[in-house]
């Protein structure tokens, strides 16, 4: 996963995403899902004004600073 927003932002959401890919042993589509969610309801990850990505071999997903999580129609 990586991001683009302010660099204060980094450790967190990097941080969080790790924590969440390992929690779902590497399901990419759940820890996006779940990192989206967190991303709605978490006091200091509330405000984090960032675009994310996360990406396997297989797919890929960008998650908005609106909390929503997309899946890309074409490569």
């Amino acid at each position: 996963m990586g991001f683009a927003g302010a660099t204060a932002d980094g450790p967190e959401p990097v941080g969080a995403s790790q924590e969440k890919l390992e929690r779902y042993n590497g399901n990419l589509t759940r820890a996006a899902a779940e990192l989206a969610r967190d991303w709605r309801t978490d006091k200091a990850l509330r405000r984090l004004e960032a675009v994310m990505v996360a990406a396997d071999g297989e797919r890929m997903y960008l998650l908005f600073r609106q909390r929503d999580v997309i899946e890309p129609d074409e490569g």
